[in-house]
């Protein structure tokens, strides 16, 4: 049995198919609850990133199971049941990286556990590297821990969010399933660093100037306004990040 994200065509959503998916999930977080455990836990202590495993241990050969203990967390992408075993994808910001769960080995309430988890879900996994036969690079899981329930489905991971509007209306969902997306943020990120690292290096100082303003700058543009309740007046959009 192959766990594939929902893929619902436009029939199937508006008779409320992805509805219905998430009323299921909502229903399996109380039965949860009443069972005394929390779907959204608290604290959960990671040893490694899956880059960091991959960059360790990516010369392994097939067939080889180590004696390294990681404890890693990251988000399901992909899920295989193949009767006492359960080969899931594990996604972290870093890398992905399979997690073998066999019966055997972590008892059947824990696997009957795992076997509920849906794609989406954040998982928080206790094991030992290995690679299998095929020689993929896999976390041999001990113990494991729900982190998040999904409530909603992850897009299909073939096609992604074709949509253009939707992809940046919902732009969480795009980061899940689009590299092409999170490369963009990383890109963004390092660009923006190195500017502040050069600029302090420099002697500059960081400052943070108000977002609304009293009155409207910015030349001829056409100002964003907005009611601020609490002090019931009328303020602008920020135009000119200079003013100040």
């Amino acid at each position: 049995m192959t766990e594939e994200p929902v893929d619902l065509t436009a029939e199937e959503q508006s008779s409320g198919g992805l509805e219905a998916e998430r009323q299921r999930r909502i229903a399996a977080i109380e039965s949860m609850r009443e069972a005394g455990v929390n779907p959204y836990p608290y604290r959960f202590d990671r040893t490694h990133q899956l880059g960091e495993i991959r960059a360790s241990h990516g010369s392994l050969e097939p067939g080889t199971e180590t004696t390294d203990v990681v404890t890693v967390a990251g988000r399901i992408m992909l899920k295989r049941d193949q009767g006492k075993l359960i080969f899931c994808t594990l996604r972290d910001r870093s890398d992905d990286i399979q997690l073998f769960v066999s019966k055997s080995v972590v008892g059947d309430d824990v696997f009957d556990a795992i076997n509920t988890y849906n794609l989406g879900d954040w998982v928080g996994v206790t094991g030992t590297v290995m690679t299998t036969r095929k020689g993929e690079l896999s976390v041999k899981v001990t113990s494991a821990q729900l982190l998040a329930k999904a409530v909603r489905p992850l897009p299909d991971k073939w096609h992604g969010i074709t949509d253009v509007d939707t992809r940046y209306r919902q732009r969480y969902a795009d980061l899940i399933i689009n590299e092409e997306a999170r490369r963009t943020f990383e890109i963004r990120h390092a660009t923006i660093s190195s500017f502040r690292r050069t600029l302090a290096g420099q002697g500059f100082i960081e400052v943070e100037t108000p977002v609304l303003h009293m009155e409207a700058g910015g030349a001829h543009a056409r100002p964003f306004i907005t009611h601020h309740n609490a002090l019931d007046m009328q303020l602008y959009l920020r135009i000119a990040l200079e003013l100040h």
